[in-house]
């Protein structure tokens, strides 16, 4: 009984510590990343004359884009950025709020096979507490991605087809 009351008391703060923060989308993970970078899907490797991809850098305040015409090496040079406007950054800032746990507190990762069907990935930088992990998430759903994976994926789709990107 003593066991089962201590492990109840237990859980019972845990639970209070983890749905009590000062974030407006009452997201305790969304707290911990100061800015994310993510793209449109791509391509690897793939020639091209005008602009590959267009990235995103999207912090608690603004929204940037870049537009690059480099081939894509696995990280985005985020090159002249142009901010863009306060009611773009207020029609998709909810993005920060349904980044998975398994991504900000994994390793970087490559989810699925981006380019095995020439289907592209989305690249993912977030950075957090001064160090940055990138994720490439492939467009199509595969095994290792995990519901949440899937569904922060669609609404970076969703954000891009908002800021017209996709």
């Amino acid at each position: 009984m003593k066991y089962l009351t201590k492990s109840f008391l237990t859980a019972f703060i845990l639970l209070f510590i983890f749905s009590c923060t000062n974030d407006d989308d009452g997201d305790f993970f969304s707290n911990q990343v100061d800015a994310m970078i993510f793209s449109s899907p791509f391509l690897s490797f793939s020639p091209c004359n005008d602009a590959c991809f267009t990235s995103y850098r999207i912090g608690k305040n603004k929204l940037e884009v870049s537009r690059s015409v480099e081939y894509f090496n696995g990280d985005i040079a985020f090159n002249s950025p142009n901010e863009l406007s306060a009611e773009d950054y207020q029609r998709i800032k909810s993005i920060l709020g349904s980044i998975p746990p398994e991504l900000v507190l994994g390793n970087a990762k490559t989810f699925g096979c981006p380019n095995c069907a020439d289907q592209g990935g989305f690249f993912v930088k977030l950075f957090i507490n001064g160090k940055s992990k990138i994720y490439i998430i492939d467009t199509s759903d595969t095994a290792d991605q995990s519901q949440a994976v899937i569904s922060f994926k669609n609404r970076i789709r969703e954000a891009l087809q908002s800021l017209g990107s996709f």
